[in-house]
């Protein structure tokens, strides 16, 4: 089930207005962790390689039409731009980040 959720500290001013941070980290897929849980602030994928794996695209119909997408994240970038949520990719290097946008 992954590690437990973290929350981290906060500065005295966001705890008086009752803020948080959590972390969560669990062995799945976002789009199957996410589902019927309350839309996060950020979504955040960690070198996530999504130009890496083999690259499908999506047909006319797709939420995504005719933009290619790794077929690993096809679920889970479709999940992200249908609940509009905010979301930060990062990569190992700078080609790869050029090769995710490009996806994207």
């Amino acid at each position: 089930d992954g590690a437990p959720d973290f929350n981290g500290e906060l500065c005295p001013g966001c705890n008086a207005t009752g803020r948080s941070l959590t972390f969560h980290d669990a062995p799945m897929l976002y789009h199957d962790f996410a589902e019927g849980k309350p839309k996060p602030d950020l979504a955040i994928a960690f070198n996530s390689g999504l130009s890496e794996a083999s690259v499908a695209s999506y047909g006319a119909g797709g939420v995504l039409a005719g933009v290619e997408v790794s077929t690993e994240w096809e679920p889970t970038v479709e999940y992200l731009v249908r609940n509009s949520i905010p979301s930060v990719f990062t990569a190992y290097n700078l080609k790869e980040i050029q090769d995710d946008v490009a996806v994207l």
